[in-house]
């Protein structure tokens, strides 16, 4: 956090009265990407979280956070478009 008036904007958290910890924590996180067709696209991945001193002083968690995810997506065609063709910025 950039002072230590600041919250944890999400949920509103704030240190507790003789606390000054301002480190929230470090997230490490990794994606693998397979093109699995036309405009189909499936992404495997997983993070960390490490709950820094702000976390753990102030009671907010006790542990720090793993996950894995699976996602597909679908990209629509668009007319006059090539598949798979990014679409055009407006």
């Amino acid at each position: 956090m950039r002072n230590l008036r600041a919250s944890w904007s999400f949920n509103g958290c704030r240190n507790r009265p003789g606390n000054r910890f301002t480190h929230v924590g470090d997230e490490v996180d990794v994606v693998a990407r397979y093109a699995a067709g036309r405009g189909i696209e499936l992404q495997l991945g997983g993070g960390r979280f490490l709950a820094g001193a702000f976390i753990r002083a102030n009671g907010i968690a006790g542990n720090d956070a793993s996950w894995l995810f699976l996602q597909v997506l679908y990209r629509f065609a668009y007319p006059g478009a090539p598949p798979g063709a990014p679409r055009p910025k407006t």
